[in-house]
């Protein structure tokens, strides 16, 4: 198998795709099920799709370009996630494609290989997950963009300001869908200040291109006088709430014990073995960089669960890819290549399957409940939220962490004005108040009241 992706040849990458799609076929055919990011994209799509702005109108701090991409999504796909998955599964592929693209026209190997490629699809296969859209999967394509813009820079010396422009720009654009990829910016920036020359004014562009984006949203929202509802659900949110962790760390550890003993194997061989290029020697320190970078950033992500680990693949490909190239022997290159696709894709399918008392993926999947409710929209006021499944979300009261602060003091007239707002854009079916929530608010808007009759924990809206 080395062997054939060890030419540089186009048409390698057809077979690339057939084995990507071979190792693909157990996420595909024996899922466990729908993920919570899987249900909140789906929610926000719709939302989205319908016309609501983002933080204005609908709650939730997943980042802009991240909301978008959904709504688009839903708007092509709708709530299919078989067809859902086959468009992660192609983004991946192109991801894939690229990367070994831009290594083969950098030099970056002591030959013009698609090997990167071939590691990059089979680190993909370590979870189910991997092929989920979303947002960590858009902001790793604008990764993929800057890692080729500060090769550019490593590989020229010679300072090129629409370069060095483009990488603060790509940045910027993987921070407005994960937010935590602001932490990639830094990892830029050291890269150019060891591996190229770094004045002053070029820092200063570099810092423009990165602000370009960010500024824009930020007119946008202050010319629409919506700038605090974008502070406190974006800025701030990301920055101030609490990781969510879908699944343990030692869950973690179990999918990547694998990758993880051959990284350290790599580099245990590159720092005794490997002769390279100054050239090649600096885009090899800039890509171990980049795979710190990627490993801080599991520190401060939103959403912990095991696509969070997606921008370490092309620092990791890139690394295993100078390793399997130094073995002389071809057969031994061979039995590691296959050790490590045999070996991932064993951890990976026991995992799935509940094999190791370690590893589960329980608290990342919404267990499905039986449909209780029947109307047109749906609002649970509680983080239990399984019945998003059934019912769409009835209004902007999406992510249940924002909205929490604000159902839970109703003697603030900004919360009031919020909750008349919200449903004055759409009326609920169904309310779900375990917690009795809504009591005040009606208390403070009985227009609202009379619309709807109370049974038990639950709110039904009158046939008007």
């Amino acid at each position: 198998m080395l062997s054939f992706f060890r030419l540089n040849d186009p048409y390698r990458l057809l077979g690339l795709l057939i084995l990507f799609l071979l190792i693909s076929l157990p996420a595909f055919l024996y899922s466990p099920g729908i993920t919570w990011p899987e249900l909140s994209s789906l929610s926000i799509g719709q939302k989205i799709d319908e016309g609501f702005t983002p933080y204005s109108e609908l709650i939730d701090s997943t980042p802009p370009l991240t909301q978008w991409m959904y709504g688009l999504t839903d708007w092509i796909v709708g709530d299919s996630f078989p067809a859902r998955h086959s468009l992660a599964f192609l983004i991946l592929f192109f991801q894939a494609c690229y990367l070994g693209v831009v290594f083969i026209s950098k030099k970056a190997f002591t030959e013009n290989t698609y090997i990167p490629s071939l590691l990059f699809i089979i680190l993909c296969s370590f979870s189910f997950d991997v092929l989920t859209l979303s947002g960590t999967l858009l902001a790793s394509g604008f990764l993929l963009l800057a890692v080729h813009s500060f090769i550019k820079e490593i590989e020229f010396r010679e300072p090129n300001d629409e370069t060095l422009l483009k990488l603060g720009v790509y940045l910027s654009l993987a921070s407005l869908s994960v937010f935590s990829y602001i932490i990639f910016f830094f990892a830029a920036q050291l890269i150019l200040l060891l591996f190229t020359r770094s004045s002053l004014r070029r820092q200063l562009l570099f810092l423009t291109g990165f602000l370009l984006p960010h500024g824009f949203i930020l007119i946008w929202y202050f010319y629409f006088d919506n700038q605090a509802a974008l502070f406190d659900f974006f800025y701030q949110a990301n920055l101030l709430v609490d990781e969510q962790l879908f699944v343990s760390t030692k869950t973690i550890f179990v999918l990547v014990g694998v990758p993880l003993f051959y990284l350290v194997f790599s580099l245990f061989i590159l720092n005794r073995t490997v002769r390279l290029t100054n050239y090649q020697s600096q885009l090899l320190q800039a890509m171990f960089i980049w795979l710190i970078a990627g490993i801080v950033h599991l520190f401060f992500t939103r959403s912990f669960r095991p696509q969070s680990l997606l921008p370490l693949f092309p620092p990791l490909s890139f690394l295993l890819t100078h390793f399997l190239l130094s073995i002389r022997r071809k057969r031994f290159a061979e039995f590691h290549i296959w050790m490590l696709l045999l070996g991932i894709l064993t951890t990976s399918t026991l995992t799935m399957k509940g094999y190791f008392e370690t590893a589960s993926y329980q608290t990342l999947l919404v267990q499905p409940e039986a449909k209780k409710f029947t109307g047109s929209s749906l609002l649970i006021l509680d983080e239990h939220q399984t019945q998003y499944l059934y019912l769409p979300l009835a209004n902007g009261f999406s992510e249940w962490r924002l909205c929490e602060p604000i159902f839970t003091n109703p003697n603030q007239y900004a919360n009031l004005v919020l909750v008349k707002d919200q449903f004055a854009l759409h009326q609920p079916a169904v309310i779900v108040d375990p917690h009795n929530l809504m009591q005040p608010f009606f208390k403070h808007l009985p227009t609202l009241e009379k619309d709807y009759v109370k049974q038990g924990a639950y709110y039904f809206l009158k046939n008007k």
